[in-house]
């Protein structure tokens, strides 16, 4: 069952990309996602629906392959992606939105590796594909 301080660091981060510092939401993304690591969840449960949430979050942090399908306008509120701050040049240190961006993806292959060890349902296939396709 998801925490009160999950939703906290969950609008937090929504917070800081809806206000057009998408890369500063990325380590705070990669925390969630670190959190999934050793838990497990039902199908359809809570858990799982707030995962789903969290992996069009981290699609919309970054925002990056036009090939994916539009998320849901239910969970957004970005103004600004991780990509549209580079592209205007507000990031000033490409070096720190990288390793994010690195610890970011290794985070999801963790994940994905983990939800493996037991059948479970992957909760973040849209980032595992913005992450990969993103050449920063």
């Amino acid at each position: 069952m998801p925490t009160q301080s999950l939703y906290d660091l969950l609008s937090r981060t929504r917070k800081l990309y809806g206000v057009g510092f998408g890369s500063s939401s990325l380590p705070l993304l990669t925390e969630i996602v670190r959190a999934t690591i050793g838990i497990r969840w039902r199908e359809r449960s809570v858990t799982a629906e707030l995962l789903a949430v969290v992996d069009n979050d981290i699609s919309q942090a970054i925002q990056v392959c036009p090939a994916l399908p539009p998320v849901s306008h239910l969970y957004l509120i970005s103004d600004q992606s991780t990509k549209e701050e580079i592209a205007s040049g507000s990031i000033e240190d490409i070096a720190r939105v990288r390793d994010a961006t690195e610890r970011l993806k290794l985070a999801v292959v963790d994940s994905k590796n983990d939800v493996l060890t037991w059948n479970g349902r992957f909760p973040f296939g849209r980032a595992d594909i913005t992450i990969h396709c993103w050449k920063l």
